[in-house]
């Protein structure tokens, strides 16, 4: 399963870019850059969320959260 495994090591990167940007100083470029990463990643959890072993980068820590 190493294609799952590259789609979920992109989208932990581009949730950690995302995090990255918007923390930093705002500016209509890092907003426009941040919509758009945001964008690509919601189409590839929406195509991913049929796969088997597929777990929500932003979720993936819920099932410890009290």
């Amino acid at each position: 399963m190493a294609l799952m495994d590259d789609c979920m090591e992109w989208l932990n990167y581009v949730e950690d870019l995302i995090r990255e940007l918007s923390d930093s100083k705002p500016s209509e470029f890092k907003q426009g850059q941040v919509d758009g990463l945001r964008m690509a990643a919601d189409m590839l959890k929406d195509y991913l969320t049929d796969y088997p072993g597929y777990v929500d980068p932003l979720r993936k820590f819920d099932q410890f959260k009290m």
